[in-house]
């Protein structure tokens, strides 16, 4: 799942703004639906960034968006459910936002080799006396 950072015009004003970090697709779309104010033309939700990927399923993401966003989405009356803003359980989260460009998959396997040490003469080594072995 990519996470994002982005800026969240509270109720759509934009002298009330909050950044929020690492975030995935799902909330911000549920921060939209709670966010949509008054004044039309105003994006509620920009400055977004992707940040990094993770591994989450859409049951644990689902989990924590309704118990974190469901009361303030019941309040409003033209929703009145977290269901109309995601669907119901089963139904795929959006994993990526559209329009802004998303990070590719972390690798998996070995790691690359380590970088070779620059030319040029490392910091002396004193010899081993070789009496020290004996």
């Amino acid at each position: 799942m990519q996470l994002y950072n982005c800026t969240v015009r509270l109720n759509g004003s934009t002298l009330n703004e909050v950044p929020k970090f690492d975030i995935s697709a799902a909330e911000i779309k549920v921060l939209t639906a709670v966010h949509n104010g008054p004044e039309t033309g105003v994006e509620v939700i920009h400055s977004i960034k992707a940040t990094r990927r993770v591994d989450r399923s859409d049951e644990d993401e689902r989990a924590y968006l309704k118990r974190t966003y469901e009361p303030a989405l019941l309040k409003i009356e033209s929703i009145g459910s977290f269901e109309k803003v995601l669907g119901w359980e089963g139904t795929p989260l959006p994993q990526t936002v559209a329009g802004v460009d998303s990070l590719p998959p972390p690798k998996t396997g070995k790691r690359a080799p380590k970088a070779a040490e620059p030319d040029g003469d490392p910091d002396p080594v004193e010899p081993i006396d070789q009496k020290e072995f004996a």
